[in-house]
């Protein structure tokens, strides 16, 4: 069992103590990072460039829903004029070469509120490594001469030897348009950071698949709830989601309409020349996409899976499902044709109906996921 470090340990330590002195640097119990960002990351390097800002209560939700994440505690109004030299030369090309998603959250902001553990210091940083919302590891730059503010590669080892580094990254629609543009294919996971079954899928099916498969291709991530896609901006400045009812207002409808001009472009959507989509289209969903510079729907997507949308009766008969014998005969089920799922369709399947909808699923659809990452970014 790899042993745990106590983070108030760590905290004063030497970069010797927590890099070596008699403990193997693989001793460590590595965190790992479901998500890191390209979005910004030819930036140029700056201020708090590279460090995506939470408010206190953000802060709060990722460490009350156990989520792992990197945080740094970071003053913007009184730093110390070491923050440059350490963001500009260690900090922020640590993040560039990782695709890191690193959250800071401001000293005024945290300063006499619950810090979960972390040092939060005036005019220094300090860094947190959360595991399941519980402190791990943290150390701050205060000894501003230090070798794990000075190097590189000693703040790189300590931050290498702690982490378990991500192999799903976000990206904005911009970048996924080229992406379609390109000759490359790639697989690209259509989420939703307010939608309950991809939060669920986040929880439990992924972290799962990476976690036993390291060295994958990357899976590219869209947040499908931004404004442009699924959000709209009224020119009264407030931002709308999508509504179709009676009472929606016209920039709610405007949103709907965005929102399902989105999901026919993108074959989320299902149309006869696109079987790879559902209905009117859900997510998540994961699509392979081989481009041909045109098309972002139809044959350019050779591999699909749509997870927790689907449908039961209280006794846990499948009353609608994405995975229909149909469907397992197009080419974007490959995969699944070929895979050893035991159930690779649904229709009428009975579940366990004294459990909830997204556990009932979880079993039979996290089998489906695996061979459908398999096929996409397995090496």
């Amino acid at each position: 069992m790899k042993k745990k470090i106590n983070p108030l340990i760590l905290f004063g330590s030497s970069v010797a103590m927590l890099t070596g002195c008699g403990q193997p640097i693989d001793s460590f119990e590595q965190v790992s990072l479901l998500y890191g960002t390209e979005i910004g990351m030819d930036a140029k390097i700056e201020g708090e460039s590279h460090l995506t800002q939470v408010a206190y209560e953000e802060f709060s939700s990722m460490v009350e829903d156990k989520k792992n994440f990197i945080i740094v505690s970071h003053s913007t109004t009184n730093f110390c004029s070491c923050w440059a030299a350490f963001h500009e030369n260690i900090l922020a090309p640590y993040i560039k070469k990782h695709r890191l998603l690193v959250y800071f959250v401001d000293y005024q902001d945290i300063v006499g509120k619950d810090s979960y553990g972390l040092k939060v210091l005036p005019n220094h940083e300090t860094i947190g490594i959360y595991k399941e919302g519980a402190l791990l590891y943290q150390h701050n730059n205060s000894d501003v001469e230090s070798d794990w503010v000075t190097k590189y590669d000693v703040f790189s080892e300590w931050m290498d030897a702690r982490l378990s580094h991500p192999q799903a990254f976000y990206i904005n629609k911009d970048m996924l348009d080229e992406k379609y543009k390109g000759g490359r294919e790639f697989t690209i996971y259509f989420d939703r950071s307010t939608c309950p079954d991809c939060a669920f899928l986040d929880a439990n099916g992924l972290p799962a698949y990476f976690n036993s498969r390291k060295g994958c291709d990357p899976l590219f991530v869209l947040d499908c709830d931004v404004v442009g896609i699924r959000l709209l901006q009224g020119e009264d400045g407030k931002t709308y989601g999508p509504s179709n009812s009676d009472s929606a207002s016209d920039y709610q409808k405007q949103a709907y309409a965005q929102w399902s001009e989105f999901k026919s472009e993108y074959g989320l959507a299902y149309e006869e020349d696109n079987p790879a989509g559902w209905d009117s289209g859900y997510v998540p969903t994961i699509y392979h996409v081989n481009p041909d510079g045109t098309k972002k729907k139809g044959d350019v997507i050779d591999a699909s899976g749509v997870f927790f949308n689907d449908a039961m009766d209280k006794s846990g008969k499948v009353t609608a499902t994405y995975y229909t014998a149909a469907r397992l005969e197009e080419d974007c089920m490959q995969y699944l044709r070929e895979s050893d799922v035991a159930k690779k369709t649904l229709e009428n399947a009975q579940l366990d109906g004294t459990l909830s909808r997204r556990e009932a699923f979880k079993d039979v659809h996290n089998a489906i996921l695996n061979a459908l990452l398999d096929w996409c970014i397995a090496n």
